[in-house]
């Protein structure tokens, strides 16, 4: 019996294991076909971000490492498919090339996970200041490093001259660290602990906010603003940046950004942007560095007001721990005050209901002072004269 459930229960975790990492394959594919309609063609083809960098480090961190598979079958699908979708002979048309593209997107993610999970406390690497710069330190190196093996990968196509290996390092590091940086924290933040507390008298607040954001939002990150067309506009979003961070959540803060990512990209692609340039190679450049800006700010502004919260409710804690101990000490202490009627013969001490006790008997119902009994140096002289 024992036998039959745990063959059972072998089998219903490979059902999931299986399922799960389908799943992530789908997701994978899904989000790579999504990136690659913001490509740009220059030298090569440029994405500004690639989704599933984001969306496989959130995986495997909030997960489980073995979902890694899911990782590496979708991302090879992804590079097939788009590969026999090009009009392009290309050197990824080999099977060597595409092995190669999926164990760097793989192992990419592990190398970033194995050092956050070391040098950082993963569910809280968007509330600490120091766990977020090393966040964003390990995600540069490891999106450098992967990069750097593309770059060289690229050497076994004889007609790769150097601008296309530098093209493509480039466009690997910089759409693999823009989708991270922009995409992780959004699905990670959705498992983590939220600090915040919503409160019914805000979603005024929040519909004006939506309201004067998405006018800000369209009129000057897609440049068609009808007033000051001459002057750049787009970091006025930067105060309805902090807006969000102090007055709502972390959450919806991250979910701006991303809302603000595919604005600009998408003004920059219609060919209507505050930062359209002489030629889309220095546009694009300009447009990345608004937005990681823009995106390194909000998430040291939501480490920075996170950690003040989250050291206001840890200081509210001991408080009311103190004063309940404080409470409970007061409740156990009993104090004597006021007159007492005492004997001046007797010694004895009067209640409320008019009764005489001993002084021992007396103190001993109204204090929780103990009596214990001995006698005194001049009373135990008399005894023994006695």
């Amino acid at each position: 019996m024992a036998s039959e459930n745990h063959k059972s229960r072998n089998r219903k975790s490979y059902v999931q294991f299986t399922f799960y990492n389908i799943l992530i394959a789908l997701i994978v594919l899904i989000l790579g076909k999504l990136s690659y309609l913001l490509k740009f063609n220059m030298e090569g083809m440029v994405l500004p971000i690639y989704l599933p960098a984001g969306f496989n480090l959130a995986v495997l961190l909030g997960r489980n490492r073995k979902y890694a598979i899911g990782i590496f079958f979708g991302t090879a699908l992804e590079a097939l498919l788009f590969l026999l979708d090009s009009d392009v002979i290309s050197w990824g048309f080999s099977l060597l090339s595409i092995v190669l593209v999926s164990i760097v997107n793989t192992m990419q993610p592990l190398l970033c996970v194995y050092l956050l999970e070391k040098f950082c406390s993963k569910k809280e690497i968007f509330f600490k200041l120091h766990y977020l710069f090393r966040y964003i330190l390990i995600v540069h190196l490891v999106c450098i490093i992967s990069a750097l093996a593309i770059a060289l990968s690229l050497f076994i196509r004889v007609d790769f001259n150097n601008a296309l290996i530098f093209y493509g390092f480039f466009d690997w590091w910089l759409s693999n660290v823009t989708g991270i940086i922009i995409i992780s924290p959004v699905l990670i933040l959705l498992e983590v602990q939220d600090y915040y507390s919503w409160k019914k008298e805000r979603i005024l607040e929040m519909i004006l906010f939506l309201f004067l954001t998405g006018f800000f939002y369209v009129f000057f990150l897609l440049g068609i603003s009808p007033i000051f067309e001459s002057v750049n506009l787009a970091y006025i979003i930067i105060p309805f940046i902090i807006w969000a961070v102090i007055r709502f959540s972390p959450r919806f803060a991250v979910i701006q950004i991303l809302v603000i990512y595919i604005i600009a990209i998408t003004g920059l692609v219609i060919g209507n942007s505050p930062f359209f340039e002489n030629n889309l190679y220095d546009s694009l450049i300009m447009t990345q560095f608004f937005l990681f800006v823009i995106s390194i700010t909000n998430l040291y502004l939501i480490a920075t007001v996170t950690q003040r919260k989250i050291a206001l409710i840890q200081l509210k804690s001991y408080s009311d721990n103190l004063e309940d101990r404080v409470e409970e000490a007061l409740s156990e202490i009993k104090v004597l005050s006021g007159f007492l009627p005492i004997c001046s013969l007797c010694k004895k001490i009067r209640d409320e209901d008019g009764t005489w006790h001993q002084i021992e008997t007396y103190i001993d119902n109204h204090s929780e002072a103990k009596f214990s009994h001995s006698y005194c140096p001049e009373c135990a002289k008399d005894i023994l004269n006695e």
